[in-house]
């Protein structure tokens, strides 16, 4: 193992805290803020947190973006200390094939396993159930930008980076195979999403799992990007359209 591979192998604490772990603590010192500050001054707090405490504020559904862009962004900045951010954020070997496979494999096969699921255990003649109860995929349509920067820009960009980019690398740098990395990534990248019930998770972990076999096949973050990108894309339409035809 070279020296530089030992240490970004070392780096693997740092990475579990921030891709597993991060989101649920910027997210927890967040709410404390934001509670202390209505305690100070009631206010001031709701204009300044509109978009976190307002159910029908514009920017209501981008409030988890905004956590991930903090985390993100220290997480680069504790990789960029130790001048191991070019590590964690290499490209790979990517190709007009391989961009097209991965965008097909994403949209298509999570709907065939949610098609199969829905004729193994049918609930009032609709598929499985996705979301946990108070969850769901549905917005407002004056909350459409801030949904799509969640989904389609900020979503991809930051989960890539912790989860294929800085958790894989330094899981890979300790040696481990390649199976373990892609299992251990898809479990960390399944419990970030707690939104969805059991069965939504599965189809969360399998999306994991294939982004993490990506992250092996090309050797960077980029093809996993653009799979993620698709995968999220198509669900930011669809629930778009549901959303535009809920409201005419």
């Amino acid at each position: 193992m070279t020296q530089r591979n030992q240490q970004l192998g070392d780096m693997f604490p740092a990475a579990v805290f921030w891709a597993v772990f991060g989101f649920h603590v910027v997210q927890f010192l967040l709410t404390e803020m934001v509670r202390l500050h209505m305690k100070l001054d009631y206010d001031s707090a709701r204009m300044m947190w509109g978009m976190l405490l307002d159910a029908n504020h514009p920017a209501r559904m981008a409030g988890g973006g905004f956590i991930e862009l903090i985390v993100g962004w220290f997480c680069f900045l504790h990789f960029r200390q130790n001048g191991l951010a070019g590590d964690v954020l290499q490209p790979g070997r990517i190709g007009s094939l391989s961009i097209f496979v991965a965008s097909l494999g994403v949209m298509i096969i999570p709907e065939l396993v949610y098609d199969f699921a829905s004729q193994l255990m049918p609930q009032d003649g609709q598929g499985p159930e996705l979301y946990r109860e108070g969850q769901s995929a549905a917005f407002l349509p004056s909350q459409a930008l801030g949904v799509f920067l969640l989904i389609v820009v900020i979503a991809p960009a930051i989960e890539e980076f912790l989860f294929r980019g800085v958790f894989m690398s330094t899981m890979l740098a300790r040696g481990w195979a390649d199976w373990v990395v892609v299992l251990i990534s898809a479990i960390g990248f399944t419990f970030l999403h707690q939104q969805y019930t059991g069965f939504g998770m599965a189809v969360i972990f399998l999306l994991g799992a294939g982004l993490g076999y990506m992250r092996i096949w090309s050797g960077g973050v980029l093809l996993p990007w653009i799979g993620h990108l698709a995968f999220n894309l198509k669900a930011f339409v669809f629930s778009y359209m549901y959303v535009m035809q809920s409201a005419s």
